[in-house]
């Protein structure tokens, strides 16, 4: 593997490292707004790295390692990120949509404003991620443990999150519009306030009995309005 250290890149070095045979390595390195459509840079390792507002549509990235850096609205739409790893990198505004995601791991991630929908594949894992406002919608999360996530304000409309431990997340005001939560636990979940479109969405999710009064309180509400 070649390391690079603290390095100001443009992107035909960039390109230029990505036709090599080994694997890069790249350690507080600046690589903002660089042009790096379709490269490859399959299983390269980015540490303390800033990509921000790189444009890496359609690159190769399955396998890369992330962590402690940043990808502040950078273009990753239809990326390969299978079995790679974000921990602790800011994704703010990034955008993932159509990207193929199997066997990635986000960690500790700033998403807030992230759009990421109709992602493809299976088994992604969110763990403990600040993804307030972000666009998941589409995203299939089944059999996964989301627990600790902030998901508030976020857009889950047609988003698969069957049979997930969904415990301790925040969901409030979240767009619930056709996701399914079937046989997910959403106890100690803060849901927020409930609609008929958000309660038909947990239908068959396991809640609390406070959730339970909660719910039926507000759509007690909602369906006495205007008599």
């Amino acid at each position: 593997m070649s390391t690079l250290s603290n390095e100001v890149f443009n992107a035909p070095d960039v390109i230029e490292l990505a036709r090599g045979s080994e694997s890069l390595h790249f350690v507080s390195c600046d690589l903002r707004e660089l042009r790096l459509t379709g490269v490859d840079l399959s299983d390269a390792v980015f540490e303390y790295c800033q990509v921000d507002g790189a444009n890496l549509r359609g690159a190769l990235l399955s396998g890369t390692s992330w962590s402690r850096g940043s990808l502040n609205g950078a273009l990753l739409n239809r990326t390969d990120l299978g079995d790679a790893h974000f921990d602790a990198v800011d994704m703010a505004e990034a955008r993932l949509a159509g990207a193929m995601m199997t066997d990635a791991v986000l960690t500790g991630c700033r998403l807030t404003g992230l759009y990421a929908a109709d992602t493809q594949g299976m088994g992604l894992q969110i763990i403990r991620c600040n993804a307030y406002g972000a666009d998941l919608s589409g995203m299939v999360l089944r059999r996964r443990d989301l627990s600790g996530n902030r998901l508030a304000e976020a857009n889950l409309r047609g988003a698969d999150l069957r049979d997930s431990r969904v415990d301790g997340c925040s969901l409030e005001n979240a767009d619930l519009v056709g996701a399914k939560f079937a046989g997910s636990d959403l106890r100690g979940a803060s849901l927020g306030t409930f609609d008929l479109a958000r309660a038909a969405a947990l239908a068959d999710a396991h809640i609390s009995p406070r959730q339970a009064e909660a719910l039926a309180y507000d759509l007690t509400g909602a369906i006495t309005v205007g008599d």
